[in-house]
């Protein structure tokens, strides 16, 4: 959401974090973790996120949104944001004819909205069904999006057949939505930061996001890398240990994430 520069990329695959529902068939105790909650925090990121990347897609490019969530909140909403807000300037295109022997089904154009009242319990716990933001909004108090909502413009609702949901039961995999863009126009979306967790996911300890401030640098100016590299056995002369990043955390505290990118990559981030 925060990736600096304007439109210069011709391809962004943009697999935005999401509630992981896909995962369940690899990851079983996703089943007992799950709320439909998570999918209402997601949704304002998600948008954004994908809003951004349009923002760094060059003219005639193509962008992929994608998720391993089968929740419509995630994919087919944000799908329907992302059109109500670039209607002139995007478009989705049909991507059926590409890898025909996968198995895929067409995108939703309808949903219901749920929202887990008790939430210790996870999927046994009593749901609320809302048909509206105003009621939702009334019991949440929140400034949730009306994008979560299936669209009630009837053009935009039938493009949505366009997007692509992949079952696991149908080509022996996990879940994905994928829907593929394709941009008409030079537009730089102007898009402010938003609240991304509006109503809460499981109080049982989800991840908090990480603050927006926390900006990537070089791991050797936080940490002893001459350390790490040696207890991870990088010591071929020829790796490039400048190209290892971490995030700031502050006052020279280093994340305990490290990440390897290629030397343009960390020229263009740095």
């Amino acid at each position: 959401r925060q990736f600096p520069g304007t439109a210069c990329f011709d391809r962004i695959l943009c697999d935005v974090p999401c509630s992981g529902d896909g995962t369940a068939r690899k990851l079983p105790p996703m089943i007992h973790n799950w709320n439909s909650n998570r999918a209402l925090s997601l949704h304002a990121l998600q948008t954004d996120i994908a809003k951004r990347a349009f923002g760094l897609l060059k003219q005639g490019g193509r962008l992929v949104y994608s998720t391993c969530s089968l929740n419509p909140i995630e994919n087919e909403a944000v799908v329907a944001a992302l059109l109500a807000a670039f209607s002139q300037d995007i478009e989705l295109i049909d991507a059926s004819d590409i890898a025909p022997k996968l198995k895929r089904r067409p995108g939703l154009i309808t949903w219901h909205v749920f929202e887990d009242l008790d939430e210790s319990s996870n999927t046994g716990g009593t749901q609320s069904t809302y048909f509206g933001l105003r009621k939702l909004t009334a019991v949440k108090g929140s400034n949730m999006r009306n994008t979560i909502f299936p669209p009630s413009d009837p053009t935009i609702a039938a493009q949505l057949v366009k997007t692509m949901r992949f079952l696991p039961h149908d080509d022996d995999s996990g879940a994905f939505f994928v829907a593929v863009f394709f941009k008409k126009s030079s537009i730089m979306p102007n898009i402010a930061s938003t609240q991304t967790s509006i109503i809460p996911a499981s109080r049982s300890g989800s991840k908090k996001p990480k603050p927006e401030d926390m900006r990537f640098v070089e791991l050797s100016t936080v940490a002893n890398i001459d350390a790490i590299c040696d207890f991870y056995g990088l010591t071929d002369p020829t790796f490039p240990r400048d190209c290892l990043l971490t995030r700031e955390v502050g006052d020279g505290d280093a994340a305990r994430k490290i990440i390897l990118v290629s030397r343009a990559t960390k020229n263009f981030i740095l």
